[in-house]
């Protein structure tokens, strides 16, 4: 997430220059942010669930089926998703107009 925001660096300092509220450019970027990791997740799913049986040797007290564990995972990952994005946004805009 932070190379996508920052190949979107500039972009990013135009729209916070022309006095786009950093809220908004926040929202904007989440909003990005959560809609690739809900894809990447549940693209990966089914592939997961698929390949469960051969995961039985390293899980140690939990089924494969275990819904807790998966909503737990889930929410991990959209979580780590959304701190490694949340960050970069913090751009200045004069240095991202003269960034590359």
């Amino acid at each position: 997430m932070a190379y996508t925001i920052a190949r979107r660096t500039r972009e990013i300092g135009i729209r916070t220059a022309l006095g786009a509220p950093e809220n908004d450019v926040r929202r904007l970027v989440m909003e990005g942010t959560v809609l690739i990791v809900g894809i990447g997740l549940s693209a990966g799913f089914p592939f997961g669930a698929d390949r469960r049986g051969s995961c039985l040797a390293q899980l140690f007290g939990l089924t494969p089926a275990d819904l807790a564990t998966i909503l737990a995972a889930f929410l991990m990952l959209l979580l780590v998703a959304v701190v490694a994005a949340y960050f970069p946004v913090q751009i200045d805009a004069a240095k991202a107009l003269r960034h590359e």
